[in-house]
């Protein structure tokens, strides 16, 4: 998705990403600090008012955690979900990740409107990546939701939203 070589670079320097924000979860809105460092380690913590939630990747293995409950392992979409997300140079990888990409319009996100593309890949669910029209590279976070397509394959879709310039 990065045609300029400048672009490219500026990609493959990056060896660590630090986020702060807020995620939503239906009408409530809850802080969450993301940090991510090269090759594909990731860990957030939501911050709940029972405490917090933590998801943890470290290249090969995930692990969720929840108050009050034990740590339990990923599996199947959660742990493909959490290496997506651990890839701090997917801009890069778009091409070679997916058999087909396709745009399918724009939808706000926040307060942005984002092109919608949908990326399928062999024998997965489809993904739902939003790109930014006016945003440099700014991360990525995502959610996994039911929509209507995958509800009626009876399939979970993920939905990943990407800050990424596009001209």
């Amino acid at each position: 998705m990065c045609r300029r070589p400048v672009e490219r670079r500026a990609i493959d320097k990056v060896s660590s990403r630090v986020m702060k924000g807020t995620i939503d979860f239906g009408r409530k809105s809850l802080p969450i600090d993301i940090y991510s460092k090269d090759p594909e380690k990731r860990i957030s913590f939501t911050h709940m008012p029972e405490g917090d939630s933590v998801t943890a990747f470290n290249g090969h293995e995930g692990w969720l955690g929840t108050p009050g409950r034990p740590l339990r392992e990923m599996h199947g979409s959660d742990l493909d979900g959490a290496s997506i997300d651990a890839d701090l140079h997917l801009a890069m990888h778009l091409k070679t990740m997916f058999s087909e990409l396709r745009v399918r319009g724009t939808e706000q996100v926040g307060e942005h409107e984002a092109y919608i593309v949908v990326g399928q890949r062999e024998g997965k669910p489809p993904i739902r990546l939003y790109f930014g029209r006016a945003i440099r590279i700014a991360g990525a976070a995502g959610t996994v939701r039911r929509d209507r397509a995958g509800m009626a394959a009876g399939r979970r879709s993920i939905t990943r939203i990407i800050a990424i310039r596009m001209e």
